[in-house]
């Protein structure tokens, strides 16, 4: 008869398995190998984290882009703002605001001009439009709002150009020609879509070096409005205006 194997008691194998080292509470290993390990970790993202800097602002170079921005607003704003004194006050042989008012009425033929009631308003309101819109474009202020109002100002002129002439003629050289009106409304969309850039008082705004969708919203509130003036004191189809005689 062979003799009983002895059994071991459970809270010797108990004892047994919780003296054996857990990996999740084991002491961090140290020493020189392993500190060098984690140096070079440590260099490498750092290194990793100084290319991605570099990456960010070799994106974000402009080149001369906002030097050219500056001079767009300083071009279109010094010419809306004098344009708009000349309106106003009768500066630089300007019309003033009683020859504007006459050149709204049409005296050549009445029947495309704007309404006489409402044609002193519309003088002064579009003079003084375009004198601040010039003054806001050149100090970099508030852009987008500056860059819709001057939009309406100029479509009006276009739209105004095209019924007296009776066609839509882009030329210099031509009779009543509106190169002059059809460009500011080019300009005044390209301002507003590329925003004002560094070089301005909107210059730290973020949508001032990168503008968003709210520009497009922008430039279509501008025509809007040019539409909306249009239609409530004129009322012609300029592109079916029989423009004036001679």
């Amino acid at each position: 008869m062979q003799p009983a194997t002895p059994v071991t008691p459970p809270a010797t194998v108990a004892g047994a398995r919780s003296s054996a080292p857990d990996e999740d509470t084991a002491p961090a290993r140290t020493g020189e190998p392993y500190e060098e390990q984690g140096e070079s970790l440590r260099s490498r993202r750092i290194t990793e984290l100084e290319d991605d800097v570099a990456e960010l602002r070799r994106l974000s170079r402009r080149g001369t882009l906002d030097l050219g921005l500056l001079l767009l607003r300083l071009s279109v704003g010094a010419y809306l703002a004098v344009d708009g004194a000349r309106k106003l006050f009768g500066w630089l042989d300007g019309p003033s605001l009683n020859g504007f008012e006459t050149t709204l009425l049409n005296t050549p033929n009445r029947a495309i001009g704007f309404d006489e009631q409402s044609a002193g308003v519309v003088a002064m309101g579009w003079s003084v439009t375009q004198l601040v819109v010039g003054i806001l474009l050149i100090a970099g202020f508030l852009t987008p709002l500056a860059g819709a109002f001057g939009l309406a100002v100029a479509s009006l002129d276009l739209a105004l150009g095209v019924t007296v002439a009776g066609g839509v003629h882009l030329f210099a050289d031509q009779k009543g020609s509106v190169a002059v009106p059809a460009a500011l409304v080019v300009l005044l969309v390209t301002i507003m879509l590329c925003g004002p850039g560094r070089y301005s008082l909107d210059g730290p705004r973020r949508w001032a070096r990168r503008p968003s969708h709210g520009s497009v919203a922008l430039v279509l509130i501008g025509v809007g409005i040019a539409v909306l003036v249009w239609m409530l004191f004129n009322g012609t189809n300029p592109l079916a205006s029989p423009g004036n005689p001679g």
